[in-house]
């Protein structure tokens, strides 16, 4: 059996482009646990903490990896976390209480 732990991180991206289940499984054991703590510094729900640790390895596995793969696969990883939390943090940021829609009250005449 290979040890994961020896593969380069070129390997690494090499055999997640090639959509090898075996290590995939390797890098989400190896890096959830603190991809999972940085979301969490950020986000105050669990429930929306596993959302956006899901989107950030469904993303770092079926997107292209980066053109430099000298970055590590935790630094690829976390940038990814990274936007998602920016775009949430843009969300709730632009959102005001005027573009809340108001709930319709039905008035019996």
């Amino acid at each position: 059996m290979l040890k994961y732990d020896t593969l380069t991180n070129e390997e690494l991206y090499k055999r997640i482009t090639d959509k090898d289940k075996e290590v995939m499984k390797f890098v989400y054991e190896k890096y959830s646990a603190a991809i999972y703590g940085v979301i969490l510094t950020e986000v105050s729900f669990r429930k929306e903490a596993d959302i956006i640790l899901y989107d950030t390895f469904i993303t770092g596995f079926f997107s292209q990896p980066p053109s430099s793969s000298t970055a590590s696969v935790f630094i690829y990883l976390r940038n990814i976390a990274f936007g998602f939390l920016r775009k949430r943090k843009a969300l709730y940021i632009s959102r005001t209480p005027f573009d809340i829609p108001l709930p319709k009250i039905a008035i019996n005449k």
